[in-house]
């Protein structure tokens, strides 16, 4: 039986552009002018400015890393429609769909950034996930041994066998455009460090195609695993970073061990259906200054109109 079913755009009807969003003109204005006003007010960088921006929690702070860092990633984009449950139980339901956001999101590009959405009903569920680049085969392969995996896991068998390796496997080799990306950030900032010179040529192995996805993501498992590794990363400078960069690697385990934990112990996953949507082409709208809210001080009006005047030229190019 299929579970994975890619929804279409509806046909157009007279008139009706159905491949961009169809909003008004001035709504469409005040949302970019708002992002805008937003830019101004948080010092916040335009997601698509170049082509390896980093995410926001991928820049350094000033806080301590420790475990917990690795175990908590930034969250995805979803959301969640189901009975009422458990604290713990609501957490692993977003859990699941955050870490299914992240995976699903497999290359450093704006356009892969993934939103997710659970419908629970009785003894099933329908994942409805949507992004604005297109669904591949790539995807449809993998979703459809995932829920394979997980209807087999809802049996709640005891005899059951471990599908985790597998799992582990199938998300690293998925994930491995994005490992690159992370990868070359973490020996960007380990290769001067001179006690970490083995962890750095086992990167750039992987790098070099010398081994697998999956042998990269143990290796890295194991060696945060280390004690020792972790006092020495923690006194270095780049710590925060260094450590958000083991734990992005680490996604595709961290996915594995919840997708596992969400099919045990939330009730409905006998059957599971996935559904995904379009996405929409991207459209340039001119931000007015007309709607933008009243700003606090002259300086952000200011920047706020150094801002528009830049994204309007570069709209007319």
């Amino acid at each position: 039986m299929s579970h994975v079913k890619k929804l279409h755009l509806p046909r157009p009807t007279a008139g009706i552009k159905t491949d961009v969003w169809n909003l008004p003109n001035e709504i469409e204005s005040q949302i970019t002018t708002l992002a805008a006003v937003l830019q101004v007010q948080q010092q916040q960088r335009t997601p698509l400015a170049r082509e390896e921006e980093e995410d926001e929690e991928e820049t350094d702070d000033e806080g301590t890393p420790n475990d917990e860092q690795l175990r908590n990633h930034e969250l995805g984009s979803s959301a969640v429609v189901a009975p009422l449950a458990s604290e713990n139980t609501k957490n692993l339901r977003r859990c699941f769909l955050d870490q299914l956001a992240e995976l699903l999101c497999y290359k450093k590009d704006a356009h892969y950034v993934t939103c997710t959405y659970l419908r629970e009903g009785v003894d099933e569920v329908t994942i409805l996930a949507s992004r604005n680049a297109a669904w591949e085969d790539k995807d449809i392969r993998l979703l459809e041994s995932l829920a394979g995996t997980l209807e087999q896991l809802a049996v709640r068998d005891p005899f059951n066998l471990d599908f985790k390796p597998d799992l582990d496997r199938e998300f690293s080799e998925y994930y491995t455009p994005r490992l690159k990306y992370h990868v070359k950030q973490l020996v960007n900032s380990l290769e001067t460090v001179k006690r970490e010179t083995g962890l750095v040529d086992f990167l750039r192995d992987f790098l070099s195609r010398r081994i697998s996805s999956k042998v990269l993501v143990d290796g890295v498992k194991s060696t945060y695993a280390n004690i020792d590794f972790r006092s020495r990363i923690e006194a270095l400078p780049k710590a925060n970073k260094i450590v958000r960069e083991l734990g992005y690697i680490l996604r595709p385990i961290v996915a594995a061990d919840t997708f596992d934990k969400a099919a045990r112990e939330i009730s409905n996953f006998q059957r599971v259906k996935i559904e995904l949507l379009p996405g929409y082409k991207a459209e340039s709208v001119t931000p007015l200054l007309s709607l933008c809210p009243q700003l606090p001080s002259e300086r952000d009006r200011a920047r706020l109109n150094e801002c528009l005047r830049k994204k309007n030229g570069s709209m007319q190019k």
